[in-house]
């Protein structure tokens, strides 16, 4: 960047954490700053300088770019709010599965004193035909707060 004359600006009272954290949540802040950053590449500033200034990767640069050639102005607007895939679990099942956690597997036929992954998992196939992965099953205990002391495990030597 080039070296700029004059005094130097007014900071005081600016507040970058609220101004990053606006940015972060603001969806057409989001865009904005897409499209800030191709009019300064058409206009002939540098990757390096505009991942500075606008604190982006490189490679967030070119996939902005690949998607605006390929799908116009729309392929910049960000499409999904949240990461990760969307679960299988509707609210019903929650709700009841919370329930029936909260119970020892016991009352319900099964020979286990205490809800695992695996008998989730069997659990939830059998009742509502959900297939879940296992460790998708322990998160939910996890979450569920049922799980308080792991099963104990006998070694062999």
């Amino acid at each position: 960047m080039k070296k700029r004359k004059g005094r130097n600006p007014i900071i005081k009272g600016l507040n970058s954490q609220v101004l990053e954290k606006w940015l972060k949540d603001n969806k057409a802040a989001k865009t904005a700053l897409k499209c800030q950053a191709l009019i300064a590449l058409k206009n002939g500033q540098s990757v390096s300088d505009i991942c500075k200034v606008l604190n982006v990767t490189r490679e967030s640069i070119r996939i902005w770019r690949n998607q605006f050639i390929s799908q116009g102005i729309n392929g910049l607007v960000s499409r999904y709010n949240a990461k990760g895939r969307k679960t299988y679990l509707t609210n019903d099942i929650k709700s009841n599965l919370q329930e029936i956690l909260r119970q020892s597997p016991e009352n319900l036929g099964y020979v286990q004193k205490q809800w695992d992954g695996k008998l989730v998992v069997q659990f939830l196939h059998i009742k509502w035909n959900v297939k879940i992965s296992i460790r998708t099953a322990q998160n939910w205990i996890n979450k569920l707060g049922v799980r308080k002391v792991p099963r104990k495990r006998i070694v062999f030597k």
